[in-house]
């Protein structure tokens, strides 16, 4: 329970709903197996026709490469299916067909079934591939008469059967670079679900967080965003420095750039935009899980995900490491440096406090005592008293105020919220604080409670990051939002995006500006595209997977996951009917011209 309190209770509800995922499959295998069995037996049969019919033209012609003069079971065959997209069998050289191996679609189920023997490869076709590339190429089948019926694209080793539209021309395709490029407008979303305290105030007044691999900074006033666009994947963690609230670090998981791939860190500047530095390349494991700077600016603390949580510091401005030092095997969630101290800091995660000192190129360390005071699982949260005491909130909603230098704990409030506390803020004798039961506490530096802030935890969850525009609070939350208001009262939702689980489906409304997005968060939204914000939002049974407006826009076809889907009234949300087509998940749908709708499942073969 303690280590989901970490991750913000996500990994809990993913390995949910993967053993529904799993238990669904287990209940349907045999029967699955069943129809596989039928199947290639009326593939077979059919292969044997086949042959029966085109053995005379193979006698008329010896040319090997005239389609017509193969053996047909010597070949690949791919059939236009009217009736929409599924895998096919691959025939080998005597006629058997056989089912090559199937991967599962990440993130999320659709799964394969793994093949007990061999399958024998196809002959050569042509390809389209870029040269030296084995996971990502083309190609184009042919059926027995010789002509294109579909292509087959090979992405990371899966391959998926693409079947083009009835009016497709080859001809009409361009291969050149087009000039025009695409240009970010608007991010949806906060990283609200697995991180925390990453919320910060820049001197133009706008807000700068995170999503994606993105740096995202807001204007509050002309609602508008900018963007770091420096990472190539993932950003976990933020720092803004001390000395220079315009310079910023950002630290990233392992990405798939061939050159910049590896976890590493970038400082860059908020105001520019502009990559100052790039800290860590082929030096970090797994991920970044902390950044931070030195009270003068100039060192930078990083912390990896690697197994020791190695703890790094490094003078950025030169880009040479200073000091390395195992962290802890168990997990560590940050690390700050004490404001009096550029060669003194603080780290702290599952069960521990440690303090540490740098001392030329090493780093030593010394644990925290918490003595006779309850001990949480895990410490969460850390801040300053305007004293330079260090501060923490832990998974027992405990605050405790620390003494560096007996590394004791000096005050404490126990039960200062009900459950884990994720964020502290500090300002001008004040500590705000925001928790697992969606309240902000304001306490004073005795951590006397001063007054409390209940928001609505059925619509924000949790709250995860704290920071003060103004006289305003910004306010993360556990479902990927952003709020914005002064304490106490109504605030409002300046960022809106979907909560637990992944996000696939999306739709463009027919002749309005604006379109439909469904997750496994089971909501739907339909949104405003110029003000990027949600006109209506309609709950779902079980996870979303896919939908799509009807031609006229009134209409809405939503899928899911476990192979339900629905038709809705696109004002009202109201099921208009309601289908099951089998157990596995439905990965796109969409109306034809006409009243036809087509489902379809991506299956690997």
């Amino acid at each position: 329970m303690a280590d989901n309190e970490m991750n913000g209770d996500a990994d809990l509800e993913r390995i949910s709903e993967l053993e529904d995922k799993i238990k669904s499959l287990e209940l349907t295998l045999e029967e699955k197996d069943k129809k596989i069995l039928s199947l290639e037996d009326e593939v077979n049969r059919l292969n044997t026709e086949i042959k029966s019919r085109s053995a005379p033209a193979a006698k008329k012609s010896h040319d090997k490469h005239d389609p017509a003069s193969r053996s047909v079971g010597a070949k690949r065959i791919v059939a236009r299916n009217t009736s929409g997209a599924r895998a096919v069998n691959k025939p080998t050289q005597n006629g058997t067909a056989k089912r090559t191996a199937q991967s599962p679609k990440k993130p999320v189920g659709g799964g394969g079934r793994p093949k007990t023997a061999p399958a024998r490869s196809a002959p050569p076709s042509k390809q389209l591939a870029k040269k030296g590339s084995r996971n990502q190429r083309m190609e184009v089948s042919k059926g027995v008469d010789g002509e294109e019926h579909a292509v087959k694209l090979f992405l990371r080793g899966r391959g998926i059967v693409c079947y083009p539209p009835s009016d497709f021309s080859a001809e009409d395709v361009k291969s050149e670079k087009p000039e025009q490029s695409l240009k970010i407008n608007w991010v949806y979303g906060y990283r609200g679900r697995d991180a925390q305290d990453n919320i910060f105030v820049l001197p133009s007044n706008e807000l700068m967080y995170y999503q994606a691999a993105l740096g995202i900074i807001y204007n509050p006033e002309t609602r508008t965003q900018r963007f770091y666009q420096g990472h190539n994947d993932d950003i976990k963690c933020m720092a803004q420095s001390p000395t220079d609230s315009n310079i910023v670090a950002t630290g990233q998981a392992a990405g798939h750039d061939e050159k910049e791939g590896d976890p590493h860190v970038r400082i860059w500047n908020a105001e520019t935009l502009e990559t100052l530095a790039v800290l860590g390349m082929g030096q970090l494991q797994r991920g970044v899980c902390s950044v931070a700077f030195s009270p003068d600016g100039s060192k930078m603390l990083i912390i990896d995900e690697g197994n020791d949580h190695t703890i790094n510091i490094y003078d950025w401005n030169k880009k040479t490491k200073i000091a390395s030092q195992k962290g802890h095997q168990d997990p560590v969630i940050g690390a700050k440096f004490l404001p009096s101290s550029n060669s003194r800091f603080v780290s702290y995660g599952k069960g521990h406090v440690i303090f540490w000192d740098i001392e030329g190129n090493k780093l030593m360390k010394k644990s925290g005592l918490f003595e006779k005071h309850s001990k949480a699982r895990f410490v969460t949260s850390l801040a300053f008293t305007d004293n330079g005491e260090p501060l923490t909130g832990d998974s027992g909603g405990n605050l405790y105020v620390w003494n560096p230098s007996e590394r004791k704990i000096s005050g404490a409030k126990q039960a200062a919220h009900e459950g884990t506390i994720y964020t502290i803020l500090v300002k001008d004798g004040t500590i705000y604080t925001g928790g697992q039961d969606c309240k902000v506490k304001k306490f004073d530096m005795e951590l006397s409670e001063v007054d409390s802030w209940q928001l609505d935890n059925a619509a924000f969850g949790k709250i995860k990051a704290l920071a003060l525009l103004g006289d305003r609070l910004a306010l993360g939350t556990y479902n990927n939002g952003m709020l914005l208001g002064q304490f106490g009262e109504e605030a409002e939702q300046i960022i809106f995006g979907h909560g637990a689980g992944d996000l696939w489906g999306g739709s463009v409304h027919p002749s309005e500006n604006s379109f439909v997005t469904v997750g496994q968060d089971k909501t739907v939204y339909i949104w405003e595209a110029e003000s990027h914000v949600p006109k209506s939002t309609f709950k779902i049974e079980k996870p979303g997977q896919a939908c799509c407006f009807s031609p006229c826009g009134s209409v809405l076809a939503v899928t899911s996951t476990t192979g339900e889907w629905w038709v809705l009234d696109s004002e009202t949300g109201d099921v208009i009917s309601s289908h099951k087509s089998g157990p596995e998940q439905i990965d796109a749908i969409s109306y034809s011209p006409g009243k036809l709708l087509v489902i379809y499942r991506v299956m690997i073969d």
